[in-house]
Parts: structure tokens; C-alpha cells; sequence
């Protein structure tokens, strides 16, 4: 077993494909990247629309969605640098996110949230890259 002493009430957790291990740190109001070694790579928080993160994942291309509990709000990092790309205010304002909690993102790319505010699951259509490649067969003549 091994422990990595970094945040201030970790809420989330992730994996990415190189093995860094990515945080929502909802304490801090910040996102967390260590190194598979367990050193701190990056940490990102506020006034970059981080606010309260309590849910994240990684999609097909590496990149980072944090669910924002306070700010009603996702955030979109690059797995890469952990710089933010998503607007200065997240995503999901005109889809009255409400206290969004835990975050997934399915094979083709849409990003699902649950919102503890209004008890409903919010599913924004292929925000993210595609966790695996979608299948299409060869073009054949009717």
C-alpha cells in the first residue's frame, strides 16, 4: 500500500492512461495531478471556474472533466499540461447544473453528471473524445 499526502478533503479520483492520478480536491477548490511516484504535477484551482470539485474523469483523449459541487459547473483540463479549456466559467450554465456530484463519461464521449441539488442526471452529448473507438464496418453494396 502506499499513501500520498496532498489535499484538503479529496473528493474524487481518477486514473489516467500514463498512471498520474488526478484529484478533485473539493476542500482546496482545486484539481490535483501526482505523478504515478506520488509528486505533485500540477494542482489548478479557482478563479479558472474550479469551484468545489467533487467528481472527475478522463476521456478517450486524456483530458480531464471535473464536476463543480459550488460552481454549478464542469471544468475541462488537458491531461497533458492540466491547463484549463473549457470556458472561463465551465461548462453547463444553461443546463441548470445543480450542485453537480459525480461525473462519467461513456464509450462515445458523452459526459454524464448527477446533480445532488435537484436529484437529476444531466447528460451533455459527446462534450468529451470517445473512451473507445467506435466499430463501423467495411462499406458493402445492398
Amino acid at each position: 500500500m502506499t499513501r500520498f499526502s496532498c489535499c484538503d478533503d479529496p473528493a474524487g479520483v481518477a486514473i489516467d492512461q500514463g498512471g498520474n492520478v488526478w484529484l478533485a480536491d473539493y476542500g482546496a477548490a482545486s484539481v490535483v495531478k501526482l505523478t504515478s511516484a506520488g509528486a505533485m504535477a500540477a494542482s489548478v484551482s479557482s478563479p479558472n471556474g474550479i469551484d468545489a470539485p467533487q467528481g472527475i474523469a478522463i476521456d478517450g483523449a486524456g483530458d480531464v472533466f471535473a464536476a463543480n459541487f459550488r460552481g454549478d459547473s464542469i471544468t475541462e483540463l488537458t491531461g497533458s499540461t492540466a491547463a484549463v479549456i473549457s470556458p472561463a466559467n465551465g461548462f453547463g450554465h444553461d443546463a441548470l447544473l445543480s450542485e453537480p456530484f459525480g461525473i462519467a463519461i461513456d464509450a462515445s464521449g458523452s459526459v454524464c453528471v448527477s446533480n445532488a441539488g435537484n436529484n437529476k442526471v444531466t447528460q451533455f452529448v459527446g462534450l468529451a473524445s470517445p473512451i473507445k473507438t467506435p466499430l463501423t464496418g467495411l462499406p458493402a453494396s445492398p
